[in-house]
């Protein structure tokens, strides 16, 4: 190494002086900033003016050399401590190549068991599967799939091909990819089926329909799967724009929405109206309506049209799909839209046909080609949309208003995949992740006095995520990541940093401590090993054991999190009490007196290396300590029992407000925070546009199967069920359909519809037996 100093060539090891004078190491007498070369021999002190600082070396054991300390509190050397000493860089960066080695072995295994990145990631299982409701939920639905397996397999004929298959043949663009949703608020009392109103929505999707919308559309085939065309968008510009004629064309052409046509169409209804109309109809194709006819197309089109009651259900809001005309007219207070991609590309067999390669051609986001389709139509969506919105389109917070702002009349929402915006949301969170990494090592530069400590340190805390990658891969052999592992980022962050600041403080500490404890590295290690080791143990040991009780959760998600992250808290332990020490025996003996190896000391006295003491004496005590020992300690003994009685009021105080706060969640969390604008429009779409859970819940009841413990998963070992577990059935013991279970089913229905008579809308319980 370039890097050293007199401290470091004078070496580690403990010089034996002649009879009658005392065994003096380097160390204690390094010298001192403004004397670096006082290294003369005639500073060695008699033997009867200088307690011993030093261990003597004697034969024991069968003559092996055994480290034995002089005075009555040095800690005891054994010959692990010198080979690290000796050997604390070597050893180090072999340590360093191991968990590299580790983390390349990981990579692997993931990119050979895994499609691709998101294939790896699940988003989590929340429900409680060991719960017995739970597990007679997936049974049912797991006896319904073998049913249908079951039944399409007794028919070749009809037997359709198997989606799972990597062979199969798919048409090109036939199956959606993505699917762009704009979502429109009316803001005050504006409405949406305005003259102007309608304009901007046109403005919008013509767009969006301009940015090689013929490139990347969802194609529609005719009646011999030939002849593709995009299909037509969902959006209430279908309805107002008109061209009667094309829809009859097209339907000729064999893309009309009702097979038979020809025994309906333009004689019982008209062509234009559902079912008469294309599937490849473009708006931009017919001529705007006169305003005045708006209500009666949308009542014929869509409101008083069974063919069209998914589109009415889809563009128009839960309040208007029925359209209830009040005496002042119908208004519209939201509205969407939505524009679908296909695929499989050209070239591809289908849509698992290397399906990150596909859709790399049109999804975009960071560090993509700004070309790529999904970022031109986000450009074009962003130039268009924020000269018409109150809320622009690249806005993270929303913005509402009870009166209409001036020159604002509605907010135009969107969600597109495609576009990358949820990569670039979760890259903003990458970056504020990056910038706790970044406090929390130049919080520990500030506090170790050290740019190199700072960067072993916070190499550290980063290695032991890998590490625990490692083990929860290739050891316990789980396939796949929960999101919320994403979270033991900053838990261990703040664990390392305070690991390391225990041991640093310790290693700070020794240097103040008797000679015969500070006056060589090794006796120095070993007393800091022992304090910092011991204390390091307990908060791990605690709190890997909070982490590991999860593993009793029956929320597999939970389950997993709890049992990665007490690894990872793991692993860090391991990692500062292991390479961390190295790390710092390096510095001390190689960089720490050297001005070129810590340019900070230069300006800053944080950074300088705290003095050398004389020798045989200790050095003072860090200011910190002095406070702590002499004024903190004796002032918090004297309150002890006020201050306990104070954290036992506070305590309960807040437990009782706190819990009078919590309320059932009704939803899952949202992906991002709630004023943003996807999560305002997920919200505007659960809660203002119609759900097919908004009409009934559906309650079954089955009989044959085991109440207690309806399914298991079997041939699993993982923690959070895959799709590719088996799923084994608990079938009721002896069960058998004779005349005395008929007679009992016929009792529960009929007693079923009587109480529920007035909870079950139209008396909607069915029965085999009874009807």
């Amino acid at each position: 190494f370039c890097c050293s100093s007199p401290y470091a060539q004078a070496g580690s090891e403990p010089e034996m002086e002649s009879e009658g004078r005392r065994s003096v190491s380097p160390a204690s007498r390094r010298p001192n900033h403004d004397d670096a070369t006082a290294t003369d021999a005639s500073e060695v002190q008699p033997v009867d003016e200088v307690e011993p600082t030093e261990t003597e070396v004697a034969k024991e054991d069968g003559g092996r050399e055994k480290s034995r300390p002089s005075g009555p509190d040095a800690p005891a050397v054994g010959r692990l401590t010198r080979v690290a000493v000796k050997h604390s860089g070597p050893i180090a960066c072999c340590i360093l190549v191991a968990c590299i080695v580790a983390v390349i072995v990981t990579i692997g295994v993931f990119a050979q068991t895994a499609r691709n990145l998101g294939d790896a990631f699940n988003f989590g299982e929340f429900r409680p599967l060991n719960d017995p409701v739970i597990k007679q939920a997936d049974a049912l639905r797991e006896i319904r799939d073998v049913a249908y397996e079951d039944r399409s397999s007794d028919d070749d004929d009809d037997k359709e091909v198997d989606p799972n298959d990597p062979n199969r043949k798919e048409l090109r663009r036939s199956q959606v990819a993505e699917s762009l949703t704009l979502v429109y608020e009316a803001l005050g009392d504006e409405d949406l089926l305005s003259p102007a109103n309608i304009a901007k929505v046109a403005e919008v999707e013509r767009a969006v329909l301009e940015t090689d919308w013929k490139d990347y559309c969802f194609l529609v085939y005719d009646e011999d799967d030939e002849n593709p065309r995009c299909g037509s968008p969902r959006t209430i510009l279908n309805y107002l724009y008109r061209n009667d004629r094309l829809h009859k064309k097209q339907c000729e052409d064999g893309y009309c929405l009702f097979s038979t046509y020809d025994s309906v169409c333009g004689s019982l209804v008209e062509w234009g109206t559902p079912p008469c109309i294309s599937r490849v109809y473009d708006w931009r194709d017919g001529e705007l309506a006169e305003p005045k006819k708006w209500l009666g197309l949308i009542e014929d089109n869509l409101c008083d049209n069974d063919s069209a009651e998914f589109d009415a259900k889809y563009i128009l809001d839960r309040e208007a799909y029925e359209c209830e005309v009040e005496e002042e007219g119908y208004r519209a207070q939201f509205l969407r839209s939505s524009y679908s991609i296909g695929w499989p590309l050209q070239g591809y067999r289908n849509t698992d046909d290397r399906d990150s390669d596909q859709r790399a051609q049109f999804i975009g986001g960071p560090f993509t080609d700004p070309e790529i389709y999904g970022n031109r139509r986000r450009r074009a969506l962003r130039e268009t949309i924020d000269p018409l919105s109150y809320t622009n389109a690249e806005a993270r917070t929303y913005r509402n208003a009870s009166t209409t702002p001036s020159g604002f009349t509605m907010n135009i929402m969107y969600e597109d995949q495609a576009s990358g915006r949820f990569a670039e949301i979760g890259l903003v969170d990458n970056f504020l992740g990056i910038s706790s990494l970044i406090f929390v090592f130049c919080y520990i530069w500030a506090n170790v006095g050290s740019f190199f400590l700072a960067v072993t340190g916070a190499a550290e805390i980063i290695l032991s995520l890998p590490l625990a990658l490692f083990f929860w891969r290739i050891v316990l052999q789980q396939v796949k990541l929960e999101f919320l592992f994403f979270n033991s980022l900053f838990l261990i962050l703040c664990i390392g940093a305070d690991d390391i600041f225990v041991y640093m403080d310790n290693w700070k500490a020794s240097l103040s401590q008797p000679p015969e404890i500070s006056g060589s590295l090794e006796t120095r290690l070993s007393w800091t090993y022992k304090k910092a080791a011991s204390a390091m143990a307990v908060t791990t040991s605690t709190t890997c054991l909070c982490l590991i009780t999860t593993a009793f959760s029956s929320i597999p998600a939970l389950r997993s999190f709890g049992i990665f992250a007490a690894l990872v808290v793991l692993f860090d332990y391991l990692l500062v009490i292991s390479w961390f020490p190295l790390t710092v025996l390096f510095y001390t003996k190689r960089l720490e007196r050297n001005k070129w190896c810590n340019p900070c000391a230069l300006c800053c006295k944080c950074c300088r290396p705290e003095e050398a003491p004389a020798p045989g004496e200790a050095a003072p005590r860090r200011k910190v300590v002095a406070v702590l020992a002499d004024k903190v300690a004796p002032w918090m003994y004297a309150k002890r029992w006020f201050l306990l009685a104070f954290a036992a009021v506070v305590t309960v105080v807040m437990a009782i407000v706190l819990g009078t706060q919590f309320e059932l969640a009704t939803n899952l969390p949202t992906f991002v925070v709630p004023t943003h604008p996807l999560s305002v429009l997920s919200d505007v779409q659960r809660e203002e546009f119609f759900r097919a859970a908004d009409e009934k819940y559906q309650v079954q009841i089955v009989y044959g199967v085991n109440s207690s413990d309806a399914l298991e998963y079997t041939n699993s070992g993982q923690l959070t069920p895959t799709e590719d577990d088996e799923r084994r059935v608990n079938y009721a013991d002896n069960f058998t359909l004779d005349e005395d279970l008929q007679v009992r089913i016929y009792k529960d229905c009929r007693r079923t519809k009587k109480r529920l008579g007035d909870l079950v809308s139209e008396g909607q319980v069915y029965c085999l037996l009874n009807d």
